[in-house]
């Protein structure tokens, strides 16, 4: 095993302004800090970003208190006069003065914090996923919501090449923010040792090459389906009839391990719509393009002032036909000008089929026929043809329609974090001593790496890195613990939720909970 040379304690006040250090080992006694044998126990997550921190102390040598955001350091003796960064969290279990013997404390990581503050940005324009994940990060760390417990750094928040819709995070918590944009491009965020925000993602991990002995020993688990996950309904909010609104998403894992649905319902500032295209527009008794109609009609400004379509029939009944995908949704906002008239709007299936027929009599004035107009559901991608009879004379303002249906691939991408998937073959890996790579011991393995572990058969143990556990005992030196394969360690747990905007706090308890719990 590693021995250790020195632990350093650096302590903070919840705004991040430092207070003082604390020694295992110092020449003056102050700054001396009591721990027992144990030692330190710090978690991360296989990206390095900060899960646990627990330890005991004796209270009056620590100078630790509730909120108190704690830096963890070591220098081993192989190593001697290099410190390295073991932990960075928040304090949120912190002892009890009257205690005469060790007391218990725990910090948990600073993602914590980014789930208690609100983002004050009023708007984020549609750019690239990391670029807005930067703007997030400045205003949260320049709001005075931080102080400057957690630090900006440009350098871990690359741009992402997905780009991402225009929408408000006012009044969202941060790390529902974060979660949202990290979605949608398909990586992950954590705060790191270093007290950053630092984004991943999964593309050509490094491989972390073991070899199975005395000091490098695996313990191998029965593979879990237990809680599973290969189906998510997303809940996109109620039909005119009250019905819910449902878009599903399935997993390629479902063919064989089966249907396991889980509901998701969304915010509705997650922007889970999409323009429908319209094709095969015919119109008669009007010499106005279709093309440059559906531009208008489609571009919501119509209503405020915008250009409008009208169809006036002098002599025969007029007709407009559009015809989309299937779809769910239609923002439609038609008037009815001059004479008494009848209108009648049919939805058919491209074949004809009818699904529904609206009439409406319109006397003299201006008559709203649907708005946000919800379609008879079909299955399936099969196209439907709106037209619009008009009685000889009538005449027929179209200020808006709008077919929307839902963003599959925003949702596919959304659903990915919300599957729990069994993992074959999961895995411990035990090491008695640190990993060192190059100069840096493997106290945060980011990114997180694959792990190839050669065992004692011939044969050869691969799966990726969920988490790392340091354990800094004092008398007996250093352990590390790899999960790989987890089910269910932290990180999964707070994966699970990205996407979510303002329902759910479990990217908190994910972060509060042990890697592999």
């Amino acid at each position: 095993m590693a021995a250790i040379q020195n632990v350093r304690l650096i302590v903070s006040d919840a705004n991040g302004t430092y207070r003082h250090d604390r020694f295992l080992e110092h020449t003056d006694p102050l700054l001396r800090m009591n721990v027992p044998a144990s030692g330190f126990e710090a978690g991360r997550t296989g990206w390095g970003g900060c899960l646990e921190l627990t330890w005991q102390a004796m209270w009056g040598t620590l100078g630790v208190q509730e909120r108190d955001v704690v830096e963890l350091e070591a220098m081993y003796a192989a190593y001697s006069g290099v410190w390295f960064r073991e932990f960075a969290g928040v304090v949120v279990k912190s002892g009890n003065s009257q205690a005469t013997g060790h007391s218990n404390f725990k910090a948990v990581g600073l993602k914590k914090r980014l789930t208690e503050v609100r983002c004050d940005l009023t708007t984020l324009p549609e750019q690239d996923a990391g670029l807005s994940l930067r703007a997030v990060v400045t205003a949260a760390t320049t709001s005075g919501d931080l102080g400057s417990a957690i630090l900006d750094d440009p350098s871990v928040l690359p741009e992402l090449g997905v780009i991402v819709a225009a929408f408000s995070p006012y009044g969202r918590k941060v790390s529902d923010v974060l979660d949202y944009l990290c979605a949608q491009a398909g990586a992950t965020w954590d705060v790191d040792v270093y007290r950053r925000v630092a984004v991943h993602v999964t593309a050509d991990p490094p491989v972390l090459q073991l070899t199975e002995g005395t000091q490098v020993v695996p313990t191998f688990e029965d593979t879990d389906s237990e809680a599973l996950v290969t189906g998510v309904w997303f809940g996109l909010g109620s039909r005119p009839d009250g019905t819910p609104e449902v878009e599903a998403v399935t997993a390629p894992d479902a063919a064989a391990l089966g249907v396991a649905v889980k509901d998701v319902p969304l915010d509705t500032s997650v922007p889970a719509w999409q323009l429908a295209p319209v094709t095969g527009e015919t119109f008669t008794n009007t010499a106005t393009e279709a093309e440059f109609i559906y531009e208008i009609l489609s571009d919501r400004g119509a209503q405020d002032g915008g250009a409008l379509f009208t169809l006036i029939d002098a002599a025969q009944p007029g007709t407009v036909l559009f015809r989309v995908p299937a779809h769910r949704r239609v923002d439609l906002w038609a008037q009815w000008l001059g004479m008494t008239s009848t209108v009648l709007m049919t939805v058919a299936t491209e074949d004809g089929s009818p699904l529904e027929q609206v009439t409406r009599t319109i006397l003299d004035g201006k008559v709203t026929l649907r708005e946000r107009y919800a379609p008879p559901r079909i299955r399936g991608d099969r196209a439907l043809t709106y037209t619009f009879h008009l009685s000889p004379g009538a005449q027929l303002i179209l200020y808006e329609f709008r077919p929307e249906r839902p963003d599959t691939d925003l949702l596919t991408r959304l659903a990915a974090f919300h599957y729990v998937l069994p993992h074959r073959d999961p895995a411990v890996i035990t090491v008695d001593g640190i990993l060192v790579e190059g100069s840096s011991v493997i106290g945060p393995v980011t990114p997180r790496p694959m792990l190839s572990l050669m065992r004692e058969d011939g044969s050869t143990y691969e799966n990726t890195v969920e988490s790392v556990t340091t354990h800094l005992k004092l008398v007996g030196g250093v352990r590390t613990i790899l999960r790989a394969g987890q089910r269910e360690g932290a990180e999964a747990r707070a994966a699970r939720w990205l996407g979510q905007l303002a329902l759910m706090d479990a990217t908190q308890d994910a972060v509060r909970a042990r890697s592999g719990s």
